[in-house]
Order: C-alpha cells, then structure tokens, then sequence
C-alpha cells in the first residue's frame, strides 16, 4: 500500500477512484491541487455535487461515470477544458474506467464496484502543434523565396553571361 500511495502521489495525472454511489473513495496530489481543494479530508466520502469547488470538470465526471455505471463499458480519451486555479485555460484527456469486483463474481461477471479516472493535461501538447504549424509555415515562405530568387537570377545570370560573351568577341 506504501508503494501505491508513492505512486499515486508522485504521478502528474489526475487519479480519482468512487464507489458504486459515486462518492470519492480517494485521490491523489494532482487532483487536489488542479481542483483547488486542500486535502483528501475534503473529498473523501463526497459526491461531486458535495464538494467546495464546481468547475467544467465536475458536470464531465458526473455524466462520464454515469454512462459507465450503467453501460460498464470505459470511457477513453475524452477532451475536457477547464480554468485552473492560476487562471490558465487546461485541456485534460480523461479516462473514466469501471471498477469490477471480483470478490463477488457470479457467473464470470464481476459487479461493478465504482469508477476510476485518470485525466491527463495535454496543454502543452497544444502548444507545441501550434509551434509546429508555424515552423512548418516559416519553412514554406524559406522554400518559397528561394524558387523565387532562383527564377529572378536565372534570367539575370543568362543576361549578364550573354552580355559578357558579346563584350569578349
């Protein structure tokens, strides 16, 4: 468990798991400190609706682990925008997965026992497309200048080697 809890907290992913009714059984440091909430004290035991802070996180975790619940098929990879406590707009990829019980598995179906979510922020990945795509951009005007310098100076070179030749003869 020592182990677990190191790793919990020490990974920048968002890490959340809930029990059946959907009350915040634990979460780790990142969750904590993107949601602007002090400690597990503050969430554990809670619903979603229960806590001190209502973001654009909180209506996606509500029906991403309803649908969950119901169907027991995981959500991947869904894209969630939020505004973090500095003020920054965050773009999160979160995953909400069924948590199965198999201590009580009848007929190889294990229950569902709650959610788990992990959510990752992919801000800076949007950034560097963004530099990227304007990389790429500045290379096309480089490319492109230099075809034009190239058809100027083919004209001009012919010119000036027919110039000279003439002047030689």
């Amino acid at each position: 468990k020592a182990i677990l809890a190191g790793v919990l907290a020490s990974i920048p992913h968002l890490v959340y798991w809930k029990d059946r009714d959907l009350r915040y059984a634990g979460v780790n440091q990142a969750f904590l400190a993107l949601r602007r909430l002090g400690d597990q004290a503050d969430v554990v035991e809670r619903t979603e609706a229960e806590l001190a802070v209502h973001d654009e996180l909180s209506a996606v975790l509500v029906e991403a682990e309803r649908q969950v619940l119901t169907s027991g098929v995981a959500q991947y990879d869904r894209h969630v925008t939020i505004t973090a406590s500095e003020g920054r707009r965050r773009n999160l990829l979160l995953s909400v997965l069924p948590h199965r019980d198999h201590s009580g598995e009848r007929a190889g179906s294990p229950e569902i026992a709650g959610v788990i979510g992990v959510a990752a922020d992919v801000t800076h990945i949007g950034e560097l497309e963004r530099q990227l795509a304007q990389a790429s951009r500045l290379e096309s005007i480089g490319q492109l200048a230099a075809g034009i310098a190239h058809e100027i100076n083919t004209p001009v070179q012919y010119v000036s080697d027919n110039t000279r030749f003439v002047a030689d003869t």
